[in-house]
């Protein structure tokens, strides 16, 4: 024990008196008013200095929420909205206005320039390689130098055909149209059995739209003599984006039952052993019937131009090209020659770098050859896509912060277009971000706006009000309106140095205030110890002297629970590593005088296992002594009082539990409440003091992190609890 006594702060000894508990006073019938302030003159003024007002049970935030509830529901009664209901029906606005966007976006395709960007891009990270599988015969400007000029002679057309049939081509897609009957019927009927020898020839067919006298489209087949012995025909129309770049093609054309392929799905068709679409399956114009683009897709370019094995058609005339180079591939003939203008810009073209048709056909062929077509998402899938990101944002709009917000907005703007490429690459999908994207840059914006008009009314309400409480005259009705703002905001503010100032004044006769407690009071009270304790016998009469002394502890209790009260509530901690258990046993120490005195027994039960938290050594060491003291104070001679701390987990926090429980008249549960107060009195307690013991112990738990509470029934005794974090969980 000599230990703990060495390492205790010096504290002052309280009587033993009993009947009333530290920090409680009778509060049964006695009426509030004149009367409670005869009751206690000393301690209004320290409060009043300190800025706390008048003794409260409850919290300033608590007060706060229950003036603004009463306010919210009076201007409910009185058919205005509340603030909240208006920032909901802001929220839901908002929302609905952001999902129409959206679907209006997605629907209309009016953000396809900017989709266009993202797809660019998005192709250009994973370029795909071109196959072996695919042969090109160009109609370059050799051929056309060697071959003679353009159009060539259905002879010479045939002549190719024959000689790629004998080298043995899986399929020949002739991408030239023969439409039209040439000057030399016998070069026609010489190209139609060339084409029917060979039985794996794709020929085009010629798509008009809209169509000749009124029909709303036509498709011209190739001649009867040339196209009865083809191995399929097919339509090689493609769909140009609103900035001319080719990215699109459909895999059919249709009216009605009636459709015809593309050419390109033609000649996989026939490669792989199926018949392709005759003169008898096309399409024919109807009235009131439109022609039908079905199979949209998206080409899979393999990169610029030059990326496939081309040859040219002269050195396939000449006997040039070996068989075994020709041998088992789908073999697209034509035209690159740059005077046949057969040119188009694609997503993966370099700067002024165009491609030629044949080789953009080659594209969409190995992309139906390699399943790596990509195919636009389901309307649907686009727009759960769109609205789920929207969302988000919307929901973080009414639930998160501005500075998460804007982290939140950002992520999904990114994250949209993330989730757009990565279903590209990896899925063949394409989802369409940009609606999204826009309706995020309009949303977010919109939202700070009304955040900002409804921030700024409530200033100026506010501002208004003050104002009008501080009885100044009204804003001046002349001037623009920034300039009436300015003026209440100048106003106010003047009016919060004011009020700063007093603040400042009052902080200062409150230090005074602690100085006259700590040193003026307690100095008279402690000589009249010292002279009663120096007198000689039988110079004051006995009773007198105890009187006169207890009056003299009381007071010195009032006064250092005043200072460590004020500690306790506006100083800084001292922080160091304490070993609760250590403490305890200095404060029971420090009590077993007054415990001799009032007959009352301490004792200690359970484990003495160390409890270490970080706190301030002499609040935490006056705590202990005002629950020691008070349990003292109301247990009746020869009863015991009974300490125990051990550590426990309370909402998955770490503390230490320090119980400390009397044989007293207990304390009922309509009193519990109020227990921990400024000047808070149990309903029949006459013991002595002004109510600030419990105050101060409820103060000290709160600036350590833990809490202080109170157990039992009238009757069978009370049990204080204070609970503290161990291991420096402590905030």
């Amino acid at each position: 024990m000599a230990k703990h006594r060495r390492r205790a702060r010096d504290l002052p000894v309280r009587p033993g008196s009993q009947g009333r508990r530290i920090g409680r006073g009778d509060r049964r019938a006695r009426p509030r008013g004149a009367a409670d302030r005869r009751q206690r003159p000393s301690a209004g003024p320290l409060l009043l200095a300190r800025g706390r007002g008048p003794p409260r049970g409850r919290s300033p935030v608590r007060e706060m929420v229950a003036a603004a509830a009463v306010r919210d529901r009076a201007l409910r009664l009185a058919g205005r909205p509340a603030p909240g209901d208006r920032r909901l029906w802001e929220w839901l606005a908002v929302s609905a206005l952001a999902t129409l966007l959206a679907v209006v976006l997605l629907a209309t395709g009016w953000t396809v320039r900017l989709d266009n960007l993202v797809y660019d891009a998005a192709l250009r990270l994973a370029p795909r390689t071109s196959t072996s599988d695919v042969l090109i015969v160009a109609i370059d400007d050799r051929a056309l130098a060697e071959a003679g000029a353009w159009p060539w002679s259905r002879a010479t057309h045939a002549r190719v055909v024959e000689r790629l049939s004998a080298a043995g081509a899986r399929a020949i897609a002739y991408d030239v149209l023969f439409i039209e009957p040439s000057v030399d019927p016998a070069a026609d009927e010489a190209l139609g059995r060339a084409v029917a020898a060979a039985r794996r020839v794709c020929l085009p067919v010629l798509t008009e739209v809209p169509g000749p006298n009124g029909d709303s489209f036509r498709i011209t087949p190739p001649l009867a003599a040339v196209a009865r012995g083809a191995g399929g025909l097919g339509h090689v129309s493609l769909a140009f984006d609103p900035d001319g770049v080719s990215r699109r093609a459909n895999l059919a054309e249709a009216a009605g039952r009636r459709s015809v392929p593309h050419l390109m799905a033609c000649a996989a068709a026939v490669g792989a052993g199926r018949a392709g679409a005759g003169v008898e399956s096309l399409p024919r114009a109807r009235p009131g019937e439109a022609l039908e683009r079905r199979g949209p897709v998206l080409i899979p370019f393999a990169g610029s131009a030059g990326r496939f094995r081309t040859v040219s058609a002269a050195s396939v005339l000449r006997g040039e090209v070996p068989e075994s180079f020709v041998r088992g591939r789908y073999v697209l003939v034509g035209a690159t020659a740059s005077g046949l203008h057969d040119r188009h810009a694609t997503p993966l073209s370099r700067r002024d770098e165009t491609l030629s048709g044949v080789e953009l056909q080659a594209n969409l062929l190995e992309g139906l050859l390699t399943d790596g077509l990509i195919r636009p998402a389901p309307f649907p899938i686009s727009l759960a896509t769109t609205l789920a990101l929207v969302w988000i944002q919307l929901a973080a709009l009414r639930l998160a912060s501005p500075r998460r917000n804007l982290a939140i907005a950002l992520g999904a703007m990114s994250g949209g277009v993330a989730l757009s490429g990565a279903l590209l690459i990896l899925a063949r999908t394409w989802t369409p971000p940009a609606p999204a994207l826009i309706t995020l840059l309009v949303m977010f914006p919109a939202w700070g706006w009304l955040r900002l008009q409804a921030a700024n009314a409530y200033m100026l309400q506010e501002l208004a009000r003050f104002a009008q409480e501080d009885g100044a005259p009204a804003a001046p009705e002349r001037g623009d309106v920034i300039s009436r703002r300015i003026h209440l905001m100048r106003r106010a503010v003047q009016h919060a140095r004011d009020l700063r100032a007093q603040a400042a004044a009052a902080a200062a006769q409150r230090e005074q205030m602690v100085q006259l407690l700590s040193h003026d009071l307690r100095s008279p009270q402690s000589s009249i110890l010292a002279l009663l304790d120096g007198a000689e016998p039988g110079a004051v009469r006995p009773d007198l002297s105890d009187r006169i002394a207890g009056a003299a502890r009381r007071t010195l209790s009032l006064a250092d629970n005043f200072v460590h009260l004020a500690k306790a509530e506006d100083g800084a901690l001292s922080r160091e590593p304490l070993d609760m258990s250590d403490l305890l046993d200095v404060a029971m120490d420090e009590a077993w005088p007054l415990a001799r005195r009032a007959a009352v027994r301490l004792s200690r039960t359970g484990a003495r296992a160390p409890a270490w938290t970080m706190g301030d050594r002499s609040l935490l060491m006056r705590a202990l002594a005002n629950l020691i003291d008070n349990a003292i104070k109301f247990s009746p001679p020869d009863a015991a009082v009974e300490v125990e701390l051990r550590q426990t987990e309370i909402e998955g926090r770490p503390m230490a539990r320090l119980a400390i429980r009397d044989h007293g008249p207990g304390v009922a549960e309509g009193d519990r409440a109020a227990l921990f107060a400024p000047y808070g009195r149990g309903a029949g307690r006459t013991a002595g003091g002004v109510g600030l013991g419990l105050t101060l112990v409820a103060e000290v738990a709160r600036r350590h992190g833990g809490g202080v509470t109170c157990e039992g029934t009238p009757g069978g005794g009370a049990t204080f609890v204070l609970a503290l974090p161990v291991d420096g969980q402590a905030d």
